[in-house]
């Protein structure tokens, strides 16, 4: 199985939304984050993982928050399984050689 991320995404961590104590964040602080990762509240949001179930509990606390967000599940399995020259996976820009 291939991993990295589409072209067109933006990372984010569903812990990233937990504080230490694994709460969930104020709003304002998951607001200021989405900001920072270029996540408008107006933009409709896909979220992914490997097999949905992160990806659920991201769309569900998105959704509440009053964002567009749907979940793909098994996104990942059914993308890495493709082909690599037609859909292609790349690494972050940070992390990409180059």
């Amino acid at each position: 199985m291939r991993s990295r991320r589409q072209l067109s995404s933006r990372q984010l961590h569903y812990r990233e939304l937990l504080d230490a104590e694994g709460r969930l964040r104020p709003e304002s602080q998951r607001l200021a984050l989405l900001q920072e990762r270029g996540i408008p509240r107006d933009a409709a949001i896909l979220a992914y993982c490997t097999g949905g179930v992160r990806s659920a509990w991201l769309t569900a606390v998105l959704v509440d928050m009053g964002f567009d967000a749907k979940n793909y599940p098994g996104s990942m399995w059914e993308w890495s399984a493709g082909d690599r020259d037609r859909d292609p996976l790349v690494l972050p820009a940070k992390q990409n050689p180059g």
